[in-house]
């Protein structure tokens, strides 16, 4: 099942489910992130940093051939 990358949740508990390269995003997870960006967008440039280093270190332990 797909689930959000950021909130975690499934695509049956949410009402849409956009895909991009590797990564989902809810339409929850979109208003929210909408209204960072409104709102304070210095938050939201250190949290999206803050996601894309905790994918770097998932994805770094994993084995580099079976990818698990």
């Amino acid at each position: 099942m797909l689930s959000c990358s950021f909130c975690q949740k499934g695509e049956d508990e949410v009402e849409k489910l956009v895909a991009g390269p590797n990564v989902y995003i809810c339409n929850e997870c979109v208003a929210i992130a909408a209204r960072i960006m409104l709102e304070r967008p210095g938050l939201f440039r250190r949290l999206w940093d803050r996601f894309l280093r905790l994918r770097l270190l998932r994805s770094a332990t994993l084995h580099p051939l079976t990818g698990k």
